[in-house]
């Protein structure tokens, strides 16, 4: 987790995952970051991905963004103070 200035950025090396739509990011309550990731590889072996990461600020909602380029999610959000109080789900950009 990186915090610097107004922006908070969480990197997260993820090579088993290399595509976006095996890859479900969420904020929760604007205190949470939780990633689920599902594939199914060689031989029906499924893979599985579960992680929640403790944000130390509230997050502007509208803003929230995930990147997925070379098997390396970012996600990042500036700070506002504002919070939410719900899910929502974040789509994951795609970068080759």
């Amino acid at each position: 987790m990186d915090e610097s200035g107004d922006v908070v950025s969480l990197v997260l090396s993820i090579p088993d995952f290399i595509h976006s739509e095996n890859i479900n990011v969420e904020v929760v309550g604007g205190r949470m970051i939780h990633i689920q990731a599902e594939k199914t590889g060689p031989g029906s072996r499924k893979r599985f991905l579960d992680k929640r990461f403790a944000l130390g600020e509230h997050l502007n909602e509208s803003n929230l963004e995930a990147k997925l380029s070379k098997g390396k999610l970012v996600v990042s959000a500036p700070k506002d103070g504002t919070g939410i109080n719900h899910r929502r789900n974040i789509p994951i950009k795609e970068e080759l």
